[in-house]
C-alpha cells in the first residue's frame, strides 16, 4: 500500500529544475506512459532506504530489463536507486552499463558516470570519460544537437569544481593536462559556453568565501566592541579611586590610625580572596581535565563508528555519543562558569589594591611618611594571564564553523546529483504528465 502510494506521488508531482538535471529530451528516448509507469514504480520502491525496499527493487529492474532490454533509461533507474541506497560503486556500474553500450548517447548517464569517478577521487577514469564525452558531443551527429551548448557548460562547472578543489599536487598537475586536451577537443565556437560554466562555479566559490570572511569580521568586531567596553570599565575604575583618594582631608595622626585600620582590612580581604580563588582556580583545572578525558572517549566513539560500519547498532553508538556530550556540555558551562569566578575574583582584588593604594598615598601626604606595602599585584598580573591563557584552552565555537569551511572545498557543494530531480525528469520522458500539465 505505502509503495502503491509513493508511486502515485510521484506520477502526479513531479518537479522541474533545469540546472540540476542530467537527464533530457534530447536524449531521444521514446514515449511510453505504460513502461514509466513501471519505472515510476521501481523508482519509488528504491526510494525507499532499506535492505528489502532494495531487494524489492531489484526484482522489479529485473522484470523491466527483461520487457525492454534496449532501453538505457531501466538501467540508469537502477543506477539512481543505487546511489539512493548508498551503493556507489554498483550505481557507477549501472551508469557504465547505458554508456558503453551502443546505441543512441544517453547524456544523463554519461554526466552521472563522470560525476560519480570524480565524487569517488577516480580522477583517471572520471577524465578519461570526460574526454570522451567531449569528442563525442562535439562530433558527428551529436554535434548537431541544441543541448550541446548546455553540455559543454557543463564541462567548463565540472572541470571549475576540480580546480577548486584539488587537494595534492598530483591532483593539479592532472587537472592541467585535462584542460589542455580540452582546449584541443572543444571547438573554438563551444569556448564560449565552458567558460560561462566555469564562470558559474568560480562566481559560487567567490560567494561562499565572502560568507565565511564576513563571518570572520563579525566576530573580530565584536571581540574589539567587548575589549573596549572593558578599558572603559577600568578607566572610570581608576578615575573613581583618584577622585575618592583626593576628597580624602585628615589628619596625620588621623591618617595614621586609618591607615592602619585599612591596612589590616586590606590584609585580611585579601587572605580571603587568596583562599576563593584557590578554590576557584583548583576547580577549574579540574574540569578542564575532565573535559579532555570526553573528548577522547568522543573520539574513540566516533572512530569505532567509523570502523564498524554497519556490523554495529547504530542507536546504541548514537545514544552513547549523546550521553558523552551531554556530559561534556554540563562540565564545559561549569568551567566557564568557574572562570568567570576567578576573573570577578581578581578584578575584586584589583580594585582593593585600587583603594589600598588610595589610603597610602593619602597617608604619606599627611604624615609624610613612606609606606612601604607589598599587596602582590604581580602574582594578580600573573593570575590574569592565566587566566587569558585558560580561556584560550577552553573549547569555543570557533569562529567559522569547520563544516563551512570544508563544504567550499567539497566538490558536490557545487556539483551535485539531484537524485529527486533526475527522477522527475526521467519519468517525463516517459510522458508522465507534469504538475503544468505537459508532456515530454
Amino acid at each position: 500500500m505505502r509503495e502503491a502510494l509513493l508511486t502515485a506521488m510521484i506520477l502526479i508531482a513531479c518537479t522541474f529544475n533545469s540546472s540540476t538535471r542530467l537527464c533530457c529530451a534530447e536524449d531521444n528516448t521514446p514515449v511510453d506512459p505504460a513502461l514509466g509507469k513501471r519505472v515510476a514504480e521501481l523508482l519509488a520502491v528504491g526510494f525507499e532506504r532499506g535492505p528489502q525496499q532494495l531487494a524489492n527493487a531489484e526484482r522489479l529492474y529485473l522484470r523491466l530489463k527483461a520487457d525492454a532490454p534496449d532501453d538505457p533509461r531501466i538501467d540508469y533507474a537502477q543506477g539512481l536507486v543505487l546511489w539512493k541506497q548508498l551503493k556507489k560503486k554498483e550505481a557507477l556500474e549501472k551508469f557504465q552499463a547505458v554508456t558503453r553500450s551502443e546505441g543512441v548517447m544517453y547524456h544523463a548517464a554519461w554526466k552521472a558516470e563522470i560525476w560519480t569517478c570524480f565524487v569517488s577521487k577516480n580522477d583517471d577514469t572520471g577524465y578519461s570519460r570526460l574526454m570522451e564525452f567531449a569528442k563525442r558531443i562535439t562530433s558527428g551527429d551529436e554535434s548537431s544537437s541544441h543541448s550541446v551548448d548546455a553540455d559543454v557548460r557543463w564541462i567548463g562547472t565540472i572541470m571549475a569544481t576540480l580546480g577548486l578543489t584539488c587537494e595534492t599536487k598530483e591532483r593539479r598537475e592532472d587537472w592541467l593536462q585535462a584542460e589542455a586536451k580540452l582546449a584541443e577537443i572543444l571547438p573554438e565556437e563551444r569556448m564560449e559556453g565552458y567558460l560561462a560554466g566555469k564562470t558559474e562555479i568560480h562566481m559560487k566559490h567567490a560567494e561562499l568565501e565572502s560568507e565565511i570572511e564576513q563571518a570572520r569580521e563579525k566576530v573580530k568586531q565584536q571581540r574589539a566592541a567587548q575589549l573596549e567596553r572593558k578599558q572603559a570599565r577600568l578607566q572610570r575604575s581608576l578615575d573613581g579611586a583618584k577622585v575618592k583618594r583626593e576628597g580624602l582631608k585628615k589628619s596625620a595622626a588621623e591618617a595614621k590610625e586609618t591607615f592602619a585600620e585599612k591596612t589590616a582590612e586590606f590584609q585580611k580581604s585579601m587572605d580571603r580572596l587568596e583562599k576563593e580563588y584557590t578554590l576557584v582556580d583548583r576547580r577549574a583545572q579540574v574540569l578542564v581535565s575532565s573535559i579532555a578525558l570526553l573528548d577522547q572517549q568522543v573520539a574513540m566513539l566516533r572512530e569505532t563508528t567509523r570502523l564498524a560500519g554497519r556490523r554495529v547498532d547504530e542507536r546504541r553508538l548514537e545514544f552513547g555519543l549523546t550521553q558523552l556530550l551531554n556530559q561534556r556540555g554540563i562540565y564545559q558551562a561549569e568551567c566557564i562558569r568557574s572562570v568567570a569566578a576567578a576573573e570577578q575574583l581578581a578584578n575584586t582584588a584589583r580594585t582593593l589594591h585600587q583603594a589600598y593604594a588610595a589610603e597610602v598615598d593619602q597617608y604619606e601626604k599627611a604624615t609624610g611618611e613612606i609606606v612601604k606595602a607589598d599587596v602582590n599585584m604581580d602574582t594578580w598580573t600573573e593570575r590574569a594571564l592565566k587566566q587569558a591563557d585558560d580561556l584560550k584552552k577552553t573549547p569555543v565555537k570557533p569562529v567559522v564553523p569547520k563544516g563551512k569551511i570544508q563544504m567550499v572545498r567539497s566538490f558536490r557543494t557545487y556539483i551535485d546529483l539531484d537524485l529527486n530531480a533526475e527522477r522527475d525528469s526521467l519519468l517525463e520522458s516517459y510522458g508522465i504528465v507534469t504538475p503544468e500539465g505537459d508532456v515530454e
